[in-house]
């Protein structure tokens, strides 16, 4: 099963388990799991890949980098995840997690690609005509492409928008060749 399925999977379990607790039990856990992923690097990191270290403290570890406030369920999770060998799944994880945990909220996701910076008066620009046109909140990010002209392109899941200087050019020669 490839890695991403893999995410996907746990992911979602993990999700319909955090409906169960209530309203904000999806958030608590992602709480919980964001924490893990702050400090799972260097020497916290190394231990729990460590052959040498038993399998009940290395379960032990991973609790305490989710804090004593960590709801149950996101305890269970972390040793499931130890259990299984998927700590190097835990961050892809992680990213299907919140955006289950966003798309439960009525929040999409769009990525912005601009030839420049744009300016915070632009992004608010786009923020609001996405919002209206979809009826959603919006999670963005932007990025600089250096390959386009100007314009903008944008993707939201699996859809992109391109309206890129690039593009209008190349539809217009096409229409003017046939």
């Amino acid at each position: 099963m490839p890695a991403g399925t893999l995410s996907k999977k746990y992911a979602s379990a993990l999700f319909k388990a955090a409906l169960e607790l209530g309203d904000d039990g999806p958030a608590r856990i992602q709480e919980a799991l964001t924490s893990v992923s702050e400090k799972l690097e260097g020497p916290a990191l190394s231990a729990l890949l460590s052959p040498s270290i038993p399998a009940k403290e290395k379960t032990e570890m991973f609790y305490s980098l989710a804090g004593d406030k960590a709801p149950r369920e996101a305890r269970a999770f972390l040793a499931l995840v130890l259990e299984k060998k998927r700590l190097s799944l835990f961050n892809d994880i992680l990213d299907v997690y919140s955006l289950l945990c966003e798309e439960n909220k009525g929040i999409k996701r769009a990525e912005i690609f601009s030839a420049s910076e744009l300016d915070e008066a632009e992004k608010a620009k786009i923020s609001y005509v996405l919002e209206k046109s979809y009826k959603k909140k919006f999670k963005l990010t932007y990025a600089i492409d250096s390959g386009m002209i100007g314009g903008l392109s944008i993707r939201i899941g699996n859809n992109l928008v391109d309206g890129s200087i690039r593009t209008r050019l190349t539809e217009l020669r096409e229409a003017l060749n046939n």
